[in-house]
């Protein structure tokens, strides 16, 4: 399926994977992330008070290396809507610890594991953050109830998760 030739909006199916891509998912997974940058632009700049465009946008700004930006972006869409789904809440953690304010992160995650207790990607950079801070203790427990929630998650899967590295 050629995604990129499919209009913004459309959602197409990725033969075999049996994962939905919109247009911009696959500007990301090909690392254009120039278009993808310029699409929610327009979106904003047509729907400027639509708070799941800029939760969104904040993900597509992280992968882009730029957790600056994309935290004025998930923050604005808190702002725009209180009621925000758990997901908004990982984005606004990651954001966080792409900028390595591990303090804010720790925070930020247990807020979330509190109300989505069964989140287990809020787990996993839990354990990271704590990590980052000699918290070991802290983060083989976060690991080890992200496990219990997903016994079959292995390091191989988390890094083919996310379409960004750490280090």
């Amino acid at each position: 399926v050629d995604l990129l030739n499919e209009p913004v909006g459309k959602v197409a199916i990725v033969s075999g994977s049996g994962k939905n891509w919109s247009r911009d998912d696959a500007h990301i997974g090909a690392h254009w992330y120039d278009p993808a940058i310029t699409n929610f632009e327009k979106v904003i700049a047509l729907v400027p008070n639509n708070a799941e465009t800029y939760a969104e946008f904040d993900q597509i700004l992280n992968y882009w290396r730029n957790p600056e930006q994309g935290l004025k972006m998930i923050e604005k869409a808190f702002r725009l809507d209180t009621f925000a789904p758990p997901l908004w809440g990982y984005f606004l953690g990651l954001s966080y610890y792409l900028l390595r304010q591990h303090e804010e992160v720790i925070t930020k995650y247990d807020a979330l594991i509190e109300r989505a207790p069964e989140f287990t990607s809020a787990y996993l950079f839990l354990a990271c953050a704590q990590a980052e801070l000699d918290r070991l203790e802290d983060a083989s427990d976060a690991i080890k109830t992200a496990l219990e929630i997903l016994p079959q998650h292995s390091c191989k899967q988390v890094a083919r998760t996310f379409p960004f590295r750490l280090d």
